[in-house]
């Protein structure tokens, strides 16, 4: 496999609503998941493009991409190292069920001029991923106890806003409109979805859908 993609060099299992993992690349295409992603770089430099930001990160650089955020990383040079967590926004839903229509409006968590938060959350990272691959036994409590230190932590400092399953589509983010789709679309995959339904949704025609899909 060319190091120009995705190199997963240390094997991961996926505990219910986490998968982590470490990867070398010199080059990531533009792409979308499901779940949250919180990136800590490790090693190298590279460029971050969304639809809306552009920005380099380096090592020591967190990064954090909402649920169907489109996100490329290009490389400056050398392959660079990336420790990589995705979580499931629904993992909390039973006591914090705003998370899973909460949006961070900034990716470049290392923006912040905020030296404490940054050492707090890198903390809980390196802690998760500690647990994480030595699978002790209630190796996962300690997982979930991490990942819960870290969402609060960035809960807290990073900017974001909520939006409702049924909110219009005035005044959004595009990428808000793409999450709202997707995740309706992944709800009722076993029913019939028509763009006019999904259309009807957002308050917009079928052919502006066609169009932005």
């Amino acid at each position: 496999m060319s190091k120009a993609h995705k190199v997963e060099i240390i094997k991961h299992t996926e505990i219910n609503e986490i998968v982590f993992y470490i990867s070398e690349f010199t080059y990531k295409l533009s792409h979308i998941h499901k779940d949250m992603e919180l990136d800590l770089v490790l090693d190298g430099h590279f460029f971050v493009r969304t639809n809306d930001e552009f920005y380099e990160a380096g090592a020591g650089s967190i990064l954090v991409f909402n649920p169907y955020k489109p996100h490329e990383f290009m490389s400056l040079g050398k392959p660079c190292l990336v420790m990589t967590i995705h979580v499931q926004k629904k993992f909390c839903e039973n006591y914090f069920p705003a998370f899973g229509h909460l949006m961070f409006t900034q990716s470049n968590i290392s923006a912040t001029k905020d030296h404490v938060f940054l050492e707090r959350l890198r903390y809980c990272i390196f802690n998760l991923a500690y647990n994480y691959y030595l699978e002790e036994f209630g190796f996962e409590l300690r997982c979930y106890s991490d990942l819960n230190a870290m969402v609060y932590l960035l809960v807290k400092s990073v900017p974001f806003e909520i939006f409702g399953e049924n909110q219009g589509a005035e005044g959004m983010y595009q990428d808000s409109r793409l999450y709202r789709l997707l995740d309706y679309i992944e709800k009722h995959y076993q029913n019939k979805i028509t763009l006019k339904t999904l259309a009807a949704r957002e308050g917009i025609s079928v052919s502006y859908l066609s169009h932005f899909i």
